[in-house]
């Protein structure tokens, strides 16, 4: 969405854009009519408004963009005060501003009016789609029109019409704030969003009307983007300390390192900080987790108040999840004692540590999204207490993304699996033989297997009594990327294939 029609929408350049948000010109526009807004130098036509939105290269000045888009007879250029400044102007009046992508955001959210009433925001390296999922089943359960937006795209059991598509866990300003006016006009009252780094510091979120938000985690990742982990923890950092407002709660892990610091900055500007996690002993605190076969059991203290909660499904890291979830709908005034009952009913997001069977001669098959270091460790760990036999884990790593985590990653699986099958996740424009061999220099004799659907194959055939398969890095998606080529690739498909074929039983 590069070209924004206003035509005939009564709309003048005041509503869109605030005095106090310009360096003035000699001559404001105010009461200039709006016909077209643009962010694409390409789609200008004579008289237009442009918003020349500077690069993500930080080497390039966006100067051939707002040349191009004089050129073309724009009426308004509006750019970043440090953007140069075309030496022929022609007839454009040029407005400059401190932040072009913010003033983006704002500008679509004057466009799209109306959010739901209750939106929370969740952040972190993992766990932010099952947060979010969580939330939308304990709102359901409770009533409410509740909807997510994320990695999964839109999701509600709301029947929604006409939603732009969300492609992007956080997605541009128009799209997002499009959806968020549109759901609100179908009767959605209750929103989670996902919050990724990127959106974050792109500005992608600025506007939305936040009610409370958490942070679950930080650990390796999207170094290829933010360039070490103290750029990547202050894009995190912005939602809390930009995005929310005075009197929101900000639900916080208490086990992170980053905790502390979080707190601080929350507690400075008003907000209510609500931890959970082990090292607590405000907020939620997990005292204890009891494994009962598929089952879990957390012996909770709620704001020093104890409680015993039940949970249909495997891993401590998705009782935190769960457990996140649920801070965040006290965030939204709903009392504890009204969650509680319903977190037994929680269902995990499909391809986050789903078991997907067991094979005829009694080995489980999982398949989960881990595709980080930490996530990769906690499931692993969550799948052992069930593994009197061996763990064989099948995984790969992306192209063109962070390529420190590959030897860490290859590490882990040799530390906390017994055989490793290391296959192609999405190579992108990379060589997949060199992603491969930089996951194995660090792992104990792997089993290199390039074809992914082979990969999974093999190691569901060889599967004994007791025995488990961890299919990692893909969960939900059903596509592969090699080059420029997207193939059909869903490994939880391929997982009940194999299962069937062998005589299993597929879940």
């Amino acid at each position: 969405m590069t070209v924004i029609d206003l035509k005939g929408k009564g709309l003048k350049f005041r509503d869109l854009v605030k005095q106090d948000e310009v360096l003035m010109p000699a001559n404001w526009p105010g009461d200039e009519e709006i016909d077209r807004f643009t962010f694409n130098s390409k789609d200008v036509a004579e008289g237009d408004i442009f918003l020349a939105v500077p690069p993500l290269d930080k080497s390039l000045t966006g100067i051939d963009y707002i040349t191009q888009a004089v050129n073309q007879n724009a009426k308004i250029v509006i750019k970043e005060s440090q953007a140069p400044t075309p030496t022929n102007l022609g007839g454009t009046l040029f407005i400059d501003i401190a932040n072009a992508r913010h003033l983006k955001a704002l500008i679509a959210k004057r466009i799209y009016k109306g959010q739901p009433k209750v939106i929370v925001g969740v952040t972190g390296t993992n766990g932010k789609t099952s947060v979010a999922e969580f939330m939308r089943q304990l709102w359901d359960q409770m009533g409410y029109k509740a909807a997510t937006l994320g990695t999964l795209g839109i999701k509600s059991s709301v029947d929604l019409k006409g939603l732009p598509d969300v492609t992007q866990t956080s997605p541009d300003p128009f799209v997002l704030h499009q959806a968020l006016s549109m759901m609100k006009e179908q009767g959605i009252t209750h929103l989670a969003i996902e919050a990724s780094s990127h959106g974050i510091d792109q500005n992608r979120l600025d506007g939305v009307n936040f009610t409370s938000c958490a942070f679950t985690n930080l650990s390796h990742d999207h170094l290829d983007y933010h360039g070490n982990m103290d750029l990547y923890f202050e894009a995190k950092r912005r939602l809390f300390a930009s995005l929310m407002e005075e009197g929101d709660t900000a639900v916080l892990n208490a086990d992170t390192n980053y905790f502390d610091i979080l707190s601080q900055v929350c507690r400075a500007r008003g907000i209510h900080v609500l931890p959970y996690g082990k090292r607590t002993e405000e907020g939620i605190q997990l005292n204890d987790l009891v494994i009962e076969g598929p089952c879990q059991k957390a012996i909770l203290s709620i704001n020093h108040e104890k409680h015993v909660a039940e949970f249909s499904f495997i891993g401590k890291f998705q009782v935190l999840n769960a457990l996140c979830a649920m801070g965040l709908m006290m965030g939204t005034g709903v009392s504890h004692l009204k969650i509680l009952p319903l977190l037994k009913n929680l269902k995990p997001v499909s391809g986050r540590l789903e078991l997907m069977g067991i094979t005829k001669a009694g080995g489980a098959v999982y398949v989960d999204y881990a595709h980080t270091p930490e996530a990769l460790s906690e499931v692993l760990l969550s799948v052992r207490p069930y593994v009197s036999g061996m763990l064989t884990l099948v995984f790969g790593c992306g192209g063109d993304r962070d390529v420190q985590k590959r030897p860490l990653m290859g590490k882990i699986a040799a530390e906390y699996s017994d055989a490793q099958i290391i296959t192609d996740d999405n190579p992108r424009s990379e060589e997949p033989a060199k992603i491969r061999s930089e996951i194995m220099a660090t792992c104990s004799n792997p089993v290199e297997i390039g074809d992914r659907a082979k990969a999974i194959s093999k190691a569901i055939k060889r599967l004994t009594k007791n025995d488990a398969c961890v299919i990692a890095g893909k969960g939900h998606e059903t596509t592969q990327t090699v080059g420029d080529r997207v193939n059909h690739l869903d490994d939880r498909e391929l997982a009940r294939q194999v299962i069937e074929a062998t005589g299993g039983t597929v879940f």
